[in-house]
């Protein structure tokens, strides 16, 4: 998943970085980028920017649709690997040898001072 800037200026993974909110300021931590922290958004109030980090979470949770299958010892190997890639969807289909990974491109932009 891509985290974006309330600004548009700063696009980081949310898999490699750490974010923290104090006060009415969210921060993201990425260890390429330093100690400091880079200002991914800014709120006028303390519960805005808990609002955010709040969406922020229902975008990352999102939804997970599954339907158990019987699968050979092979094939969950397979999945795990395929799973290790990223976040995304395995894909199988009942009856069927084959397996697809499909990559999530989700993007998760802090939202203006008057869309939270």
């Amino acid at each position: 998943m891509r985290l974006i800037s309330q600004s548009g200026e700063f696009d980081v993974p949310y898999e490699i970085a750490a974010l923290s909110r104090t006060e009415n300021i969210i921060r993201v931590y990425v260890p390429i980028v330093g100690e400091k922290g880079t200002v991914m958004a800014r709120y006028s109030t303390n519960e805005k920017a808990k609002k955010a980090m709040k969406a922020l979470h229902k975008v990352y949770a999102g939804m997970f649709l599954a339907q158990n299958v019987e699968m050979s010892d092979d094939d969950c190997e397979e999945c795990i690997k395929m799973a290790a890639r990223g976040f995304g969807i395995i894909k199988t289909m009942v009856n069927s040898p084959d397996m697809k990974f499909e990559p999530a491109n989700i993007v998760f932009r802090f939202p203006e001072e008057d869309g939270v």
